[in-house]
Order: C-alpha cells, then sequence, then structure tokens
C-alpha cells in the first residue's frame, strides 16, 4: 500500500508538462514512467532548469542530469547541450535513451540505473 501511494505522490507532483513525456519516453524505450520519473526526482528534483558543474570539464543538464561525457555522442544527433537544458521533453527522452542501452548492457538491474 505504502508504494502505491507514493507512486501517486510522484505522478501528482511531477512537473504536469513533462508527464506526458515520462509516458512517451518509457512507452517508446519499453521502461516503466515511473522510474523514469523516480531517477528524474532523484537527480534533479523534477527541475528542468537543473545543472551540477562538477569541474569545468564535467557537468550535467537537465531534469534526467545528462552528463557532459555524452554531448559528442549526442551531436551526432542534433542534440546539444542547450537542447537538454530548455526541452524538459528531449532531457526525458535522452536519459531514457541512456537507461535502455543501460538495460541492454547488464539486464534490468540496479546496476544499470546507477550507470
Amino acid at each position: 500500500m505504502k508504494n502505491v501511494l507514493l507512486v501517486g505522490l510522484l505522478a501528482l507532483t511531477s512537473p504536469v508538462i513533462a508527464q506526458d513525456c515520462f509516458e512517451m519516453a518509457g512507452r517508446d524505450y519499453h521502461i516503466e514512467p515511473d522510474l523514469l520519473r523516480a531517477i528524474s526526482f532523484r537527480e534533479s528534483s523534477w527541475r528542468p532548469d537543473a545543472m551540477n558543474i562538477v569541474s569545468n570539464e564535467s557537468y550535467a543538464v537537465g531534469m534526467m542530469q545528462i552528463h557532459s561525457q555524452n554531448f559528442s555522442h549526442l551531436a551526432q544527433y542534433g542534440i546539444t547541450p542547450g537542447n537538454l537544458y530548455r526541452d524538459p521533453c528531449m532531457n526525458i527522452y535522452t536519459g531514457a535513451y541512456y537507461l535502455a542501452i543501460a538495460f541492454k548492457r547488464w539486464g534490468y538491474s540496479w546496476r544499470a540505473v546507477g550507470a
């Protein structure tokens, strides 16, 4: 019962603008949308403008805290750090993309979630 309540609270409090994005990214990448919401809450407290500067060369942006080490790979698809910072839906989809890659590599495990 506590889990149902927690999931309900998560669904009610995450940004309304991003709700459909969690659902769509979850559907498209075969990931439970509530897992994406939980990761987003842990990473950024659902703040679309979140930025975590680790060092001069290393930082993470947006709701899913996409790390700068991935920017050169994402540039192949026309995705820039600015896009990830300004577009919560793109940030959520990008986070789901990397989580799907981790699931393929390590299976559906906490190791993959923490990768």
